[in-house]
């Protein structure tokens, strides 16, 4: 969008100044939320960081800040290379990353996550959890929000479609100290010939308590043809009391 304002000038003459009016030349480019932590760096913010004063080009603020504001020529010339600095990585971020707009306002966001966060605070929209994982039973539709959910739907409804009667088995073991904990930890993976491996998003503080997922990063398919799919067995792990849960999932094993 463009607005023109009018300026006078020394010969009683007046021209229209465009200004632009957007997000991104009073909001920092990487967030949306709140006014720009460094106004004064940010080449698409025209307001200064000293009073507030919204100028219509970059050279009419550093003009404001030289005369108002006692800036000299070596600060002003440091804060323009720092804006032609600035101003190129966004350039590059924004030749490579699909911007996000919001319906309602159309505001622009560089991220998913800030889109969201921007629809959560300002419009309070709250967000459904994404039910992301699947059954991996080619005849079942049912989709879960956590794999624990995944484990107590397969034990109720798949026990008898496997060839080993364990192979949904969920179970809690504790032990001594990390150390007995990693040894039973290569040895379960020794026998299903996989790996657990931590999931860095998932891990949680509950109570001062550690509890982390391990999951495992083997994957199968049915046939060439078919997609490939994650094993959803899991080690969720307590490290107050080293308490591990830990859910078989032998899909491996299903006709």
């Amino acid at each position: 969008m463009i607005r023109h304002v009018s300026q006078a000038l020394n010969s009683s003459e007046e021209r229209e100044i465009p200004i632009l009016v957007s997000l991104v030349m009073e909001y920092p480019p990487s967030t949306s939320l709140g006014p720009c932590v460094e106004p004064v760096m940010d080449p698409y913010c025209m307001r200064c960081q000293e009073c507030g004063e919204v100028k219509s080009s970059t050279r009419m603020l550093f003009d404001h800040l030289f005369e108002h504001h006692n800036y000299d020529k070596a600060r002003i010339a440091n804060l323009k290379q720092q804006r032609r600095t600035r101003n190129t990585h966004i350039k590059a971020m924004r030749s490579e990353r699909h911007l996000h707009v919001c319906e309602i306002c159309e505001k622009v966001f560089l991220s998913r996550s800030g889109l969201l966060h921007h629809s959560e605070t300002v419009h309070e929209l709250k967000r459904a959890p994404v039910v992301r994982i699947s059954c991996p039973i080619s005849s079942c539709i049912a989709r879960f929000y956590t794999y624990m959910e995944l484990a107590t739907h397969a034990d109720l409804e798949h026990r008898n479609e496997t060839v080993d009667r364990n192979a949904f088995r969920v179970y809690k073991k504790r032990f001594a100290d990390i150390f007995s904990l990693q040894a039973w930890r290569t040895e379960k993976e020794q026998e299903t010939d996989s790996k657990f491996l931590m999931r860095s998003s998932e891990t949680k503080f509950t109570y001062g308590r550690r509890v982390v997922m391990w999951n495992c990063a083997k994957g199968y398919s049915r046939n060439k043809d078919a997609p490939y799919k994650p094993c959803p067995a899991f080690m969720r792990v307590s490290f107050l009391n080293y308490e591990v849960i830990f859910w078989t999932a032998s899909f491996f094993l299903i006709d």
